[in-house]
């Protein structure tokens, strides 16, 4: 099994179930609503995904080819907007993901092109 290799899967996956369950038992407490409640999860989801593809580039170790690594940022990026957005009243999020997700692409693509330069 893949879990048995990767031990930052496992981690992070931990983190998002811990975080999880903290979130639902304030909303059942009565200190959070039940739409904050998603897009909480939405937007801790989404830093962790993030700051899995960090953890990936930074350690040799869990390193992974770049056609894994930016379709998990991409998702990360796109929970955070969706989350963030939700939360502090900005109804546009739409505009916001389409201009983060181009803004990655563009990034991603000109990382490929230097390093095919430096080889």
């Amino acid at each position: 099994m893949k879990f048995r290799h990767d031990k930052v899967d496992v981690i992070l996956l931990g983190v998002m179930a811990i975080s999880a369950v903290i979130l639902i038992l304030l909303a059942v407490l009565g200190h959070m609503k039940g739409w904050h409640l998603l897009n909480y999860v939405v937007l801790i989801c989404g830093v962790v995904l993030l700051l899995s593809v960090l953890i990936r580039h930074a350690m040799p170790e869990y390193h992974r080819p770049e056609e894994e690594t930016i379709p998990t940022l991409l998702i990360g990026l796109m929970a955070i907007c969706i989350g963030a957005s939700n939360l502090y009243g900005l109804v546009e999020w739409l505009s916001t993901l389409i201009i983060v997700v181009l803004a990655v692409l563009i990034v991603a693509y000109r990382l490929r092109q230097w390093r095919r330069k430096s080889r």
